[in-house]
């Protein structure tokens, strides 16, 4: 007989629970017992209605888990019972299989019930082993919570297989479970909505690994033709309908991607070389070596370079590779000559200065030179140095342009709007921080400019004699996308300058509240600090907090994208090396990441403390370890990097693929070829797998790889673990920050000087063409947007309203709902001459048709769309609403971004609420109803006064300033239908347009 299982039951609440306002809920939060009992007691239980979770210590919340050896998942996905019980896994692994209360003979629904061979009692354990046998088996993701309770089943009579999972099992769903699905950029934005980034699998394919096609038969991997349709080789995913397609990596190799893990899978030679630490200094060791290669001696023995073929004139120099260790590069004797000039140097080893000596003699040589940077600040600072004439302006609070000069520096963003190749020609051309800058090329910020900026830089780089890139950790992406552009076989030289000056400790803590608290101690003891971060909402979070503790007493500089805009902030960069020193504290985003020294004539380390706060998937650990290098000599460093991991593809040969079937990038599409399949521009593809290689090497292990990059620099590294009183003080104020941020931002909106909707639409335009605005204007530029979306004077209640542009999303989603399909295209057509974001007709179309098939289903509007307020829902209502969802969980997740839960048979009507919220709606409390004494359960209705107040911003978006958006009309019901039959809004017309 197995040993016992460890769980708690509760005998006080039967099968499932109606309603959310039901007193079974206080129950079921407080009265389990924790129990061991033999499989077939614990089936027992399960037959009389009896529900169960893991044991815990009073309530039952996941803070008090104790512990359990069972672990649960819901099949609800078509599987029928008598397959699951002839499932070779769960005869071999599984402990009871039970129908759950909502399984019916059409609709099969049940529960697996696995015993384990050792009790779990770490909570985050628990968490990873549920959310992984979720994912094998295709359950709900989002009911992973260590201490979820499940219902039993009475009269279900529960099958006790009795079968224990062993503990290699149990340690790969662990694993599976541990596997992190999200986007390799959060943006800055926690709720961006990006999509899964593929990650690498540590399960290995063997070399002769067959796969399984769609039709049932096995064919060899290595045979395989890419993008075959195949079921996943993980065997944790029990893939009975084929998500996974042949991938082939650069190297010509064959594995596995599959859509529903977010996994790549290798054979094992393969994997294994993937899974070795990405080498980011293989640059440098392919320099090293040329270089050993290049013995000058041999070089300069005319007899011995005849005899190995070598050309005989002895003044040939083919000398391309130069190690060295200077503390300044300009004592290096590096020569600038015709060809490309790479350059890798640390930060401070005074290349700027070796800049300022090739532009002088660009000059004397009358060469034209063109500097190309990607951040506006830097840019101006490094411009101002070289005696080049930076591309933009202060006029008074406005930015202008200048115009092309023959020496011009500009950043990458306004090369296509200002840069004229048949006018503006250039024979030098300087990319300082090329690797930023490349990068800059594939970030979200250029936007619908990409194309034009990028074939801009491009020209430029292919019609120079001389081209220089530097920088302190110059490494592939610029090497290879420099020597894909220029001219074939050009000539090149590049060096290594690898000198470690003397440096500071590095102190590394575990939390960042713990470090919030000693950096307020810290400025409040006195002394001169500088805060880095890699996100703006946190430097403006900080800076809130120091204020509301110091007041005026203590003098705080803010730098972000958004401040740098004020005359007084750029003031304070371009004379940073002053300017700093009549502060207290200067917190700097990636806006100051790169091109500025703040270095002290006297050579003394006049800043006590420099601060760092990095969170994942922001930018890489080269930007953070830039970010603290700003200054040159501080006292000490103190340091959080988030001890996040992640394990995204690196492989560019996948990623390439990646992209082109997510189609996430516009302007890679040029048009079709012969057959019907996509025309890409392979050189920005190329450039992108290779930028997005290295950036998602960086954030699998940021952490690890800047400890290692700042070791290798020669720092120590000291860690800080967790003070767990200064980090509990710490959140306080950093939570109250957070509040007072966002309130501030609500006041700045209402009190900033209105805007005429002339001066917007001017502002627009200039803004559209590069031109920077000073933040009052933007703040203007938004309260202006607002006003005219709400056609009404901003009020603070409006603004929380608002919530930064959500529910302006859901009125234009409702007013796409609402309308006529030939409006729908004259909002196209109209939404196209604005240059406004928006969907073709046919997403809107599409988006109309879900919407209004999916209610339909719901029973919340009529056959014709028409809202119903008189019809209320129940969960035991919804089973076609939330069939609806399955078969259109596709249109669903790439329309709305919204995933269909995997219980939402069980769960309908959370995910009605996630939907008629996206169209502004929501439903009233809860109604209980009982029909002859029997309890049949709640329900709800919709919430007029969420329709009324949508209603009503529709209709006042109607009546004033028609010019600004095109007429939707809201009709009556008995109008609507009329109006809909003529139109083609019926579903059964839709549905045939549909298709």
């Amino acid at each position: 007989m197995a040993d016992k299982v460890i769980t708690a039951v509760n005998p006080h609440v039967i099968n499932k629970i109606e309603g959310e306002k039901s007193p079974l809920w206080k129950i079921a939060a407080s009265s389990f017992e924790n129990v061991e009992l033999t499989p077939e007691e614990f089936a027992d239980h399960i037959n009389q209605g009896h529900a169960f979770c893991a044991q815990h210590d009073g309530w039952r919340d996941e803070k008090h888990f104790l512990g359990t050896n069972l672990l649960a998942v819901d099949i609800d996905n078509g599987w029928r019972l008598e397959e699951i019980l002839s499932d070779p896994f769960v005869m071999e692994n599984a402990c009871v299989v039970y129908p759950t209360p909502s399984h019916t003979e059409a609709d099969h629904r049940a529960r697996i019930v696995f015993q384990l061979a050792h009790t779990i009692t770490d909570k985050f354990e628990m968490r990873a082993a549920y959310t992984g046998v979720v994912r094998m088996f295709g359950g709900d993701a989002a009911c992973t919570d260590a201490c979820r309770m499940f219902f039993g089943s009475k009269g279900s009579n529960p099958v006790v297989i009795g079968k224990v999972m062993p503990n290699d099992r149990l340690a790969a769903l662990i694993e599976f479970g541990k596997a992190q699905r999200v986007s390799e950029s959060s943006g800055d934005k926690r709720s961006s909505g990006a999509k899964a980034t593929a990650q690498r699998s540590t399960i290995a394919l063997a070399v002769d690994q067959m796969v399984t096609t769609a039709n049932g038969s096995d064919v060899p991997l290595k045979d395989a033709y890419a993008k075959l349709s195949v079921r996943c080789p993980n065997p944790n995913h029990r893939d009975r309908r084929p998500s996974a397609v042949v991938i082939t990596n650069r190297n010509g190799i064959n594995g596995v991607y599959c859509h529903a893990c977010k996994d790549s899978f290798w054979p094992a030679p393969t994997q294994w070389k993937k899974h070795e630490k990405f080498d980011f200094y293989l640059a440098e060791k392919i320099i090293r070596d040329l270089r050993v290669s290049e013995d000058p001696f041999f070089l300069n023995d005319e007899e011995r370079r005849i005899e190995d073929g070598e050309p005989a004139d002895p003044s040939v120099d083919v000398r391309r590779h130069f190690v060295f260790s200077k503390q300044y590069v300009s004592d290096a004797n590096m020569q600038f000559e015709r060809g490309v000039t790479f350059l890798r140097s640390p930060k401070g080893t005074g290349k700027s200065k070796w800049l300022e000596d090739v532009v002088k003699q660009c000059r004397v040589e009358g060469k034209t030179v063109l500097l190309i940077g990607h951040r506006q600040t830097l840019l101006r600072s490094l411009a101002d140095r070289l005696g080049l004439t930076c591309y933009y302006y202060f006029d008074g609070e406005r930015q202008r342009n200048n115009r092309p000069t023959s020496y011009y520096a500009i950043c990458l963003d306004s090369m296509g709007r200002l840069l004229k190749p048949a006018e503006h020609r250039y024979e030098v051309v300087i990319i300082d921080e090329a690797e930023q800058v490349i990068s800059h090329l594939t970030g979200e910020t250029l936007a619908r400019k990409r194309r034009k900026c990028f074939e801009s830089f491009l020209f430029y780089l292919g019609k120079a004699d001389s081209v220089i890139v530097s920088d302190a950790d110059l490494g592939p992406i610029t090497v290879n996308t420099i020597c894909d552009t220029v001219r074939n076989d050009p000539d090149y030289r590049f060096y290594v300058n690898t000198y470690k000056d003397s440096v500071c400790p590095v102190y590394v803590y575990d939390d960042d509240k713990h470090l919030s608290q000693e950096m307020v101690d810290a400025v409040e003891r006195g002394g001169r600090y500088y805060v880095a971060t890699n996100s703006r909402g946190r430097a403006d979070q900080l800076a809130r907090m120091l204020r509301d503790k110091f007041g005026d007493t203590k003098k705080v500089m803010l730098v972000t994208s958004k401040t740098v805009k004020t005359q007084e902030v750029a003031a304070f960069v371009r004379e940073i090396d002053t300017a700093i020193l009549e502060y207290d504290v200067t917190i700097a985003s990636p806006t100051m990441g790169t091109g500025i020294d703040i270095t002290f004539k006297d050579g003394d380390s006049h800043i006590d403390t420099v601060f760092g706060f990095f969170g994942a998937r922001i930018n890489t650990h080269f930007d953070m370890d830039q970010q603290l290098s700003r200054v040159r000599k501080p006292k000490e460093i103190r340091v959080w990097v988030t001890p996040e991991r992640f394990a995204f593809e690196t492989d560019p040969g996948v990623i390439r693929e990646e992209v082109r079937d997510s189609e996430e990038l516009d302007e890679l599409f040029t048009g079709y070829k012969a057959d019907g399949t996509f025309e890409v521009d392979e050189r920005y593809l190329e450039m992108y797998a290779n930028v997005k290689s290295v950036a998602r090497a960086s954030k699998n292990r940021l952490k690890a790889n800047f400890i290692e990059l700042r070791q290798r620099n020669g720092w120590e590294i000291i860690p800080v673990a967790t003070d767990i009183d200064l980090r509990k003080s710490g959140s306080v104020i950093l939570d109250k920050a957070r509040d007072a941020v966002k309130a501030d931002y609500i006041d700045s909106l209402c009190d900033v000087t209105p805007m005429s909707a002339d001066t917007f639409e001017r502002f627009r335009e200039r803004k559209d063409e590069g031109v920077q605005l000073s933040p009052d204007e933007e703040l203007a530029m938004q309260r202006k947007a607002l006003e005219m979306f709400y056609r009404e004077e901003i009020t603070p209640d409006l603004a929380i309203l608002d919530d930064g542009g959500r529910y302006r999303k859901k009125v234009r989603l409702m007013e796409v709902y609402l309308s006529p399909r030939d409006h729908l295209r004259e909002r196209t057509e109209w939404d196209h001459k604005r240059d406004y974001f928006a969907s073709d007709t046919e997403r809107s179309s599409a988006k109309q048709y879900v919407l209004l098939k999916l209610f339909n289903a719901a029973g919340i509007v009529d056959d014709h769309g028409a809202f119903r307020f008189d019809v209320a829902v129940s969960q035991k209502s919804l089973g076609a609403f939330a069939q609806q969802c399955k078969e259109l969980s596709g249109k669903l997740e790439a329309l709305f971004d919204i995933s269909v839960r995997g219980d939402v048979a069980n769960k309908a009507k959370s995910q009605l609420d996630d939907l008629v919220d996206l169209v502004g709606l929501s439903f009233g409390k809860a109604e209980r109803r009982n029909k002859k004494g029997e309890d049949t359960g709640y329900f709800y209705r919709l919430e007029e006064t969420s329709w009324t107040r949508i209603k009503t911003i529709i209709d006042r978006r109607m009546r004033t300033e028609v010019g600004v958006v095109p007429d939707i009309e809201i009709l009556t019901p008995s109008e609507k239908a009329r109006r809909t039959k003529a139109k083609g809004l019926h579903p059964k017309v839709m549905e045939s347009l549909w298709k």
